[in-house]
């Protein structure tokens, strides 16, 4: 299961009020917010239960879906 952050609007007004997927990399949504607690871009989050409302999220899930094993090797 997915990982959903939703930012607790402490951040910079901008980047603080949608509901994220946490990314595959530490410390970032999937579309590259960081997750580190500052005030100055995104501020503090919890995680939840709810629906993803990041359209950069979600055009990066619907890409990926896209994609097909036979165009990687593992």
């Amino acid at each position: 299961m997915a990982i959903k952050i939703k930012f607790n609007g402490t951040g910079d007004g901008i980047n603080d009020n949608e509901i994220h997927f946490a990314g595959v990399l530490s410390d970032y949504t999937l579309c590259g917010l960081t997750l580190d607690g500052d005030p100055a871009t995104a501020g503090g989050f919890d995680i939840t239960k709810e629906k993803v409302n990041c359209e950069q999220c979600i055009q990066i899930v619907e890409y990926t879906k896209k994609i097909r094993k036979s165009n990687y090797c593992l």
